[in-house]
């Protein structure tokens, strides 16, 4: 085949700027770019499937990985000075990776300015730029020997863009601030996650469930050479698939081989696919120890596999929307729309917790007391970072010190209630937990009293099941005949996260082996 040559325009400041930085490398006077937009035929689908095989070895191999973030800001180059800034504080020692909540008086001190200051809504908005949403940037960024974020003029250091999002979640930074990394600090998971932890697919499937793609299909070709999984013949890439069989053949091959059912905690609400993630409950064993009992259709489009049917949702709160979903509000609504929505979040908060108290004063199935338990569900019983490490407060002190600010301020969510945490560092750090849980979900109570939370499609009726090599309980719809269900997710539900659902085989009148049934999943 002949050599062919192709001069192409491209437009904007880019080009020039990459130049000039792939010039200061060492090596030879002739630079080779591989840029993907120009590089792979998107139209040609025998092209995408032999060249998205390929990604990883190209990034590997790379010198340098240049990231264009866009051009400059009006206020780009404020957040980029507050990278430096946070990166020079932890290495003189003035700011530590210590887990406990900074304080405001902090800020000054370590080279910080005034958490109150605009130029943090800056660096919120570099955060937040289209690149670090995309599925692609994962593997491009966790490969790569060296990578630059180009903004503009300005160059920022993979490392450093990536240790200033460490520090503000880490000490809770953000709270105070209003800035929220999780994108880039996901991002950062990611690339331990390829050196060190050597993650299968379905834990990054998981993990990047809140990334985005133009292509469906991408959600899983665009981390597959991440997985060690990755040689696996059923994930071959294949663009001409329909995106309901490549997922099915995925989630088959991944249930098969790992005898469990991670790959389902992956799966995200479609009521909030499109604005942001809710955050994933832990994954604590809620089937304890045991393996998928599970089988399949010829087809494959039919999931059989066996558990309890635990519980039934009789009672749903409002959900939570997530912060993304406000400003979507903000942009076509009346000036006056953040008054409407802290009245929404203060009325939804009184529901969830009348709910509750609904249960009555009495005991919870597990034997805690009901109001104990409503505080630690809607934190996912994760503990809560203060600067009280040494002397840890009772859970009731925190949630008192939450409740009591709450009130007093009219306000909610910690990640959007900065005066909170300035006026009570306790209250704030409990407020951080209940924002992380709570986002993009909706509190629910079960019919023998258990509370959890759901997805925002919660519904009442959803059988609320333990199935067999399952890491968090799962809601199943009926559909059809008497054991056909489709799958509508994962759930917190407060004691039954850790195998408590199987103990009580035997225990329980409710709940034994005769109730171990096979669910045709659809």
């Amino acid at each position: 085949m002949a050599n062919l040559s192709l001069s192409l325009k491209i437009s904007g400041n880019f080009f020039k700027k990459a130049e000039a930085w792939a010039g200061s490398l060492e090596g030879p006077a002739t630079t080779a770019y591989w840029i993907d937009a120009i590089c792979i035929n998107q139209g040609d689908t025998e092209e995408r499937n032999a060249q998205v095989r390929l990604m990883k070895d190209i990034y590997i191999r790379s010198e340098l990985v240049l990231i264009w973030l866009g051009e400059e800001s009006s206020n780009s180059t404020d957040g980029i000075e507050l990278i430096s800034a946070l990166c020079r504080a932890h290495r003189n020692g003035k700011i530590s990776l210590n887990g406990q909540q900074i304080l405001k008086e902090e800020f000054v001190p370590a080279g910080l300015p005034d958490p109150k200051v605009p130029k943090w809504k800056a660096l919120d908005a570099l955060y937040w730029r289209p690149w670090f949403t995309r599925i692609w940037v994962i593997q491009e960024i966790a490969v790569a020997r060296s990578a630059i974020f180009l903004c503009g003029d300005y160059a920022i250091p993979s490392g450093d863009l990536i240790l200033s999002a460490q520090i503000l979640d880490n000490r809770g930074v953000g709270i105070l601030t209003g800035t929220e990394p999780r994108e880039v600090t996901n991002m950062a998971l990611a690339i331990n996650a390829f050196h060190f932890y050597k993650w299968d697919l379905s834990s990054y499937l998981v993990s990047a469930r809140s990334s985005e793609s133009t292509d469906p299909r991408d959600k899983i070709y665009g981390i597959l050479g991440l997985a060690i999984d990755k040689d696996n013949t059923a994930f071959d890439p294949d663009y001409s698939k329909l995106v309901a069989t490549i997922y099915r053949d995925v989630a088959v091959a991944c249930i098969q081989k790992a005898k469990s059912l991670d790959i389902l905690n992956s799966v995200q609400d479609p009521l909030i696919s499109l604005l942001a993630s809710n955050s994933a409950p832990p994954e604590r064993g809620a089937a304890g120890n045991s393996e998928a009992t599970v089988s399949f259709s010829k087809d494959h489009k039919i999931l059989y596999a066996r558990g309890v049917a635990m519980d039934e949702t009789r009672a749903v709160g409002c959900g939570n929307w997530p912060k993304n979903f406000d400003n979507i509000y903000s942009l076509t609504s009346s000036s006056f729309h953040e008054s409407k929505l802290t009245t929404l979040k203060e009325r939804r908060w009184r529901q969830w917790e009348n709910m509750a108290s609904k249960l009555g004063t009495y005991y919870y199935p597990t034997g805690q007391d009901v109001q104990e338990v409503f505080q630690r569900t809607v934190i996912f019983d994760a503990p809560v970072n203060t600067n009280e490490n040494d002397n840890p407060l009772p859970l009731k002190e925190l949630y008192r010190a939450f409740h009591c600010q709450w009130r007093r301020d009219r306000h909610f969510d910690g990640g959007d209630d900065k005066s909170l945490l300035d006026k009570n560092p306790v209250a704030g750090a409990y407020a951080k937990a209940v924002n992380l849980a709570t986002s993009s979900r909706a509190f629910f109570i079960t019919r023998k009293g258990y509370m959890g939370l759901g997805s925002l499609s919660t519904c009442l009726g959803d059988f609320v099941t333990v199935l067999y090599g399952g890491k968090t309980p799962f809601v199943l719809r009926r559909r059809g005949g008497k054991h056909y269900y489709t799958f509508a997710g994962e759930r917190y539900v407060h004691g039954l996260m850790n195998g408590e659902g199987l103990k009580k085989m035997g225990e329980d009148p409710e709940v034994d082996d005769s109730n171990v049934q096979e669910f045709a999943i659809l």
